[in-house]
Parts: structure tokens; C-alpha cells; sequence
């Protein structure tokens, strides 16, 4: 297998300056196809984990996405943790016991992106983090939605 290789995603920003950077770059492993994506995006909203997607090479030789190949049916959702007594660590063994695996910037900037395979149960996720919202300890936001979750979203 070739090594994988980062693959860049143009960023709009708003007035505030989020997101906090003008591309993020994703791990992304070669497929017949085109480039299977390796990670979570934190703020690209065009693909999700796992998805196929072509890249052009800039001048500096490096890869930007071009367009989605193929989906691979995952969503992505962000959680920004708004209180300290929002417990991380239990937060992520509930995303898991869901069948979602998440990964954590840092402590210090305590945002998960969180994978969503098609087969996670969308209904108690958002169950899930609809009641850390209310009880103040969290806000969250969705990244790509496959097309089964977006046409089974219940908002």
C-alpha cells in the first residue's frame, strides 16, 4: 500500500475568522478511483470519512481536493464542549457505544468531530447530544450528511 498523503480542503471563512484556518488537510490513502479519505474532517463540510474523492496537484506539489468520487455513506457531526463539567472521556464512550468513533482537537480547545457510519443509530445520537445542548454542557453542529441521514433527520 502507498503511504498515505494529505489532501487539502478550501475553507470559507466568516466575518469572525471561523473556521480558524483557510484549508484543512485531510489523511487520504490512494484508491482505484481516486483518494479515500483517512480521518474525520473538523471543518471541511464537502466529504466524510471514507469517501473517494479526485485531486488536482498545485504548483508546489500539493494535492487539493477536486470532487467526491464516491460516498461512502458516512455523516460527519462537530461537538464543541461548552462546559467544564462536560465530561469528555464519557461523551466519547457513549459516541462509541453508538457506533461512532470520534477524535478530540485537544483539552485546551475541547472540539470531537464525530464519524457517523450509515448504520449508527441516528435517532439516539441526536437524542444524545439534543440533551447535552439543553443542559448547557455542549453545542453541535452537522459537517457532510450522507444522503440516508439527511433524508431521515428528524429536524
Amino acid at each position: 500500500m502507498t503511504d498515505p498523503q494529505k489532501i487539502g480542503f478550501p475553507l470559507e471563512q466568516d466575518e469572525a475568522g471561523y473556521p480558524p484556518a483557510e484549508a484543512e488537510w485531510l489523511w487520504a490513502y490512494p484508491a482505484a478511483d481516486g483518494w479515500t479519505i483517512d480521518n474525520v474532517p473538523w471543518y471541511a463540510r464537502v466529504v466524510s470519512l471514507g469517501d473517494v474523492v479526485s485531486v488536482e496537484r498545485d504548483e508546489q506539489g500539493l494535492l487539493w481536493w477536486a470532487e467526491v468520487v464516491h460516498r461512502a455513506g458516512h455523516s460527519t457531526i462537530r461537538i464543541f464542549i461548552s462546559s467544564a463539567e462536560q465530561d469528555i472521556d464519557a461523551l466519547r464512550q457513549q459516541l462509541t457505544r453508538l457506533g461512532c468513533a470520534s477524535e478530540l482537537w485537544s483539552r485546551e480547545r475541547p472540539l470531537v468531530a464525530v464519524d457517523v457510519p450509515g448504520d449508527a443509530d441516528l435517532a439516539a445520537l441526536i437524542e444524545l447530544l439534543d440533551e447535552g445542548e439543553a443542559s448547557g454542557l455542549l453545542g453541535w453542529g452537522t459537517g457532510h450528511l450522507s444522503d440516508a441521514h439527511a433524508a431521515a433527520w428528524p429536524r
